[in-house]
């Protein structure tokens, strides 16, 4: 607003010296003016909605990324209860075998010791009839304790298909969900980085206006890039004969404040200097340290895309992906991939911007 003020003051005293020519383009430089505030005012109320949609999906994602969790959670428990119930059967079995294998070494030396002691028949009929009964009753409870452990084998091995398919059909919704979030997001990043702007401005120094500061970061509502290339400085036609003007630039390095004059413009000599300064970083401040001018600096101002939001979204996918197991390693592939195409598309147009 400061720059524009100055440029219409600039042409209107230019205009008082040039007559009733000028005053038609003063007019024309108003109404172009007054045209780039009501475009400013509709591109704030756009940029507003559009963060409202991001933050709505953002805490969509969270309450996501919670239920996917508590799924995961509880396949885990029932996979545990899985392991300990077949360990448990294992140990049954085992110990059927062996109780098996010494009731037949205890019947042939049963029988041994009957052959030795010369039984009669009856009393060996008889006690083979215990031994088959027992040995029955035997199998009888392993036969039994086989087909309870088949049918609980079978039940947990159909309750397991049904969680898997469950958590199948889960991966898959939120695969769709992450799927258009993630085309939400291209298209606002898109709008957003097409709405980001590179627009010309100009200042002019003179004895009544001596220093100018760039600081566009202490008055955004929004974190983005900024960045300002100054193109050339021209020396007006009121600047007084043989009087040298000087322009500085104040700006901060690494450690300290530079302040380096870029300018030295005399009327009659050379009046015009072509600059071609970037200056990545705010605040940025031009003093006329020498002369009168006025003297008119001309350059650009970029405007970067709002990114901060999509990082934090990023580093929430690859906790999820992190924290997955097992069957999921075709959903990380798949949101790696994803991941990795829109990190890709995502910097060529930031590139793109700021170029």
């Amino acid at each position: 607003m400061n720059f524009r003020r100055i440029l219409s003051k600039s042409s209107l005293r230019s205009s008082s010296s040039s007559g009733k020519g000028r005053s038609e383009e003063v007019s024309k430089l108003q109404s172009e003016i007054e045209l780039l505030k009501q475009t400013i005012d509709s591109l704030k109320v756009s940029v507003e909605s559009r963060d409202a949609a991001i933050g709505t999906l953002a805490r969509e994602k969270e309450k996501i990324y919670v239920e996917l969790k508590s799924t995961q959670r509880t396949n885990r428990n029932l996979h545990q209860q899985l392991v300990d119930e077949r360990d448990i059967h294992s140990k049954e079995k085992d110990f059927l075998i062996n109780e098996i294998k010494r009731l037949k070494k205890r019947n042939e030396y049963e029988i041994n010791a009957q052959e030795k002691k010369d039984l009669s028949e009856d009393q060996v009929k008889s006690s083979l009839h215990e031994e088959l009964k027992a040995k029955d009753e035997v199998i009888y409870n392993i036969g039994a304790k086989y087909l309870k452990i088949k049918s609980s084998k079978i039940y947990f091995q159909k309750k397991l298909e049904r969680l898997q398919a469950q958590n199948n059909k889960t991966c898959e919704n939120i695969i769709l969900l992450l799927q258009d979030n993630r085309k939400t997001l291209d298209s606002l990043l898109d709008k957003l980085l097409k709405s980001s702007s590179v627009s010309p401005n100009s200042v002019t120094l003179s004895a009544s206006h001596q220093s100018e500061t760039w600081d566009p970061e202490a008055k955004a509502e929004y974190p983005r890039a900024n960045k300002l290339l100054i193109r050339q400085a021209l020396l007006g036609p009121d600047a007084k004969p043989d009087e040298l003007n000087v322009v500085q630039v104040e700006t901060m390095s690494l450690q300290e404040t530079v302040k380096i004059p870029v300018a030295v413009l005399k009327a009659g000599e050379t009046r015009h200097a072509r600059l071609d300064i970037e200056f990545p970083d705010a605040p940025v401040a031009f003093t006329l340290i020498q002369g009168s001018g006025p003297v008119h600096l001309i350059g650009q101002h970029s405007l970067g895309a709002l990114v901060e939001e999509f990082e934090d979204m990023e580093e929430m996918e690859e906790e999820m992906l992190d924290e997955e197991e097992g069957d999921d390693s075709q959903f990380k592939e798949d949101v790696n991939k994803r991941k990795a195409s829109a990190g890709k598309r995502k910097t060529n147009e930031v590139l793109k911007t700021f170029n």
